[in-house]
């Protein structure tokens, strides 16, 4: 085997990484720390939309428009 086949067997996967603690031992990520901290910016961005609609509503109702009328028609005769 070539130098580079030996270095692309120990590569690692697109997108993954290797964490390493100051002593050179790899330690897995907190993925619970990670799972409630995207969960909270979920709840966050609800929220955020929430408000604005009903911000958004409540300028609708304040601006105290004419109601819509829709106008009979008569039916087209054949």
């Amino acid at each position: 085997m070539s130098a580079k086949t030996l270095r692309r067997i120990g590569a690692q996967a697109v997108g993954q990484t290797t964490h390493r603690n100051a002593k050179g031992v790899c330690t897995v990520p907190d993925y619970k720390a990670m799972y409630f901290e995207l969960f909270r910016a979920s709840v966050q961005a609800v929220q955020l939309l929430q408000d604005a609609q009903t911000r958004a509503e409540q300028q609708l109702l304040a601006a105290d428009l004419p109601p819509l009328r829709l106008d009979e028609t008569e039916p087209d005769d054949p």
